[in-house]
């Protein structure tokens, strides 16, 4: 009988100190001294290195505008442009920008076209890792004042990040031109004709891999008809037919890529001449983005001829 209370004793006590155990991993605190209040983590304060919270919004209260960057926010670009949605901008007033080191930014305000907000330009970029102070009145009349904050954050930057691997391919692989010297297109064999009479030419780009990198235009047949070849580094991504301005264009992505999946560079719009009209960048002071691997080579693709 003494023995088998003994184990129920010792059996309790084990439970009771697993229960202790767990809490103190809760808790934070081996000793359960819950009056205690050394770490941030106990006292709900984050280090320094890291926002008070991640609960941001980015409407400003009692104006039913939204703002970008976010009021609170720690990662804008150094190059970013201030933007308001939801007033126009023969709305926005008394418009002032101040960095805490750069000191305050000139600029140009510059309406959407659907007149529902506009996007403040600075001149120059801000430092990196300073706080940047905004106020503005918005709305008729003499406006509502409003002010926000937002911290510009130190861009990772890229540019030793090695490329994909160029080399050269073999001879069956690629032709050459007297007329174009030193360009290697790819070669595309059509191995079964498209039945489709009415089908256009086959937009596609080359990159990144063996050979020269570049947008290509063949006909239904294989034949080459354009073919812009990029310094080295540079790949083509996502080459297509477009309107832009009332004008049928080819659009097409020029960038690095860092890895698949991932590049940085911009937006190119190009006339029927192969002439480029338009260059789009990432809004914000960021890239155009692109995804590799949607390449589309051989027969089938329908695209209307450019004219």
């Amino acid at each position: 009988m003494h023995s088998h209370m003994r184990r129920n004793v010792l059996i309790i006590l084990g439970a009771v100190a697993l229960v202790w155990g767990a809490l103190a991993l809760v808790l934070d605190s081996p000793s359960l001294n819950l009056a205690s209040s050394g770490s941030s983590a106990r006292s709900g304060v984050s280090p320094a290195c890291l926002p008070g919270t991640l609960e941001h919004t980015a409407a400003l209260g009692g104006t039913g505008v939204d703002v970008s960057p976010a009021p609170e926010t720690g990662t804008a670009n150094p190059r970013t442009q201030i933007s308001f949605l939801g007033v126009p901008a023969s709305e926005i007033r008394v418009l002032s920008v101040v960095g805490e080191r750069s000191g305050s930014h000139a600029g140009h305000l510059r309406g959407y076209s659907q007149g529902d907000g506009a996007s403040f330009q600075p001149d120059a970029p801000f430092d990196a890792g300073e706080s940047v102070t905004v106020r503005a009145a918005l709305g008729a009349g003499a406006g509502k004042p409003v002010s926000f904050r937002f911290r510009v954050d130190t861009p990772y930057s890229t540019a030793r990040t090695a490329t994909f691997p160029n080399a050269q391919p073999p001879p069956p692989d690629y032709q050459s031109f007297y007329t174009l010297p030193g360009v290697q297109a790819p070669v595309m064999t059509v191995t079964v004709p498209d039945r489709d009479p009415a089908a256009g030419d086959v937009l596609t780009t080359n990159g990144p891999g063996p050979g020269q990198y570049g947008p290509l235009i063949y006909t239904p047949q294989g034949r080459l008809v354009w073919f812009d070849k990029l310094s080295r580094g540079e790949t083509a991504e996502n080459l297509s037919v477009q309107t832009y301005a009332g004008q049928r264009d080819l659009t097409w992505w020029k960038g690095r890529v860092l890895s698949l999946g991932f590049g940085q560079g911009e937006d190119l719009v190009m006339s029927s001449r192969y002439q480029t009209v338009a260059r789009i960048h990432g809004g914000n002071g960021g890239y155009c983005q692109t995804a590799t691997g949607k390449r589309v080579a051989g027969p089938g693709l329908k695209i209307v001829r450019l004219s």
